[in-house]
């Protein structure tokens, strides 16, 4: 019966270390993941900044574009006007 526990012990000793090394080993590699992402973040947004200098009104109406001569914008209906909450 002792030897038993003892095997026990030894299979759950070996089994928790290599958890343990495979958790090690995945946090290396989004370590490295989030590395290369944001380096792509980062050259993504000197894109952006540089295409944003170019557009400008008058690029804008070179290619067709106008000053809306009426606004609109958007707003959330509401669907239920004047009923209590219920306490859901």
């Amino acid at each position: 019966m002792l030897a038993l526990a003892v095997l026990a012990a030894f299979l759950l000793y070996g089994y928790f270390v290599q958890v343990t090394i495979h958790t090690i080993v995945e946090r290396g590699k989004i370590a490295e993941d989030t590395k290369a992402l944001t380096l792509a973040l980062g050259e993504l947004e000197a894109a952006y900044d540089a295409a944003r200098r170019t557009i400008t009104y008058d690029y804008a109406h070179e290619r067709g574009f106008h000053e809306a001569q009426t606004q609109t914008f958007a707003s959330r209906a509401q669907l239920a006007q004047g009923e209590v909450s219920r306490g859901f």
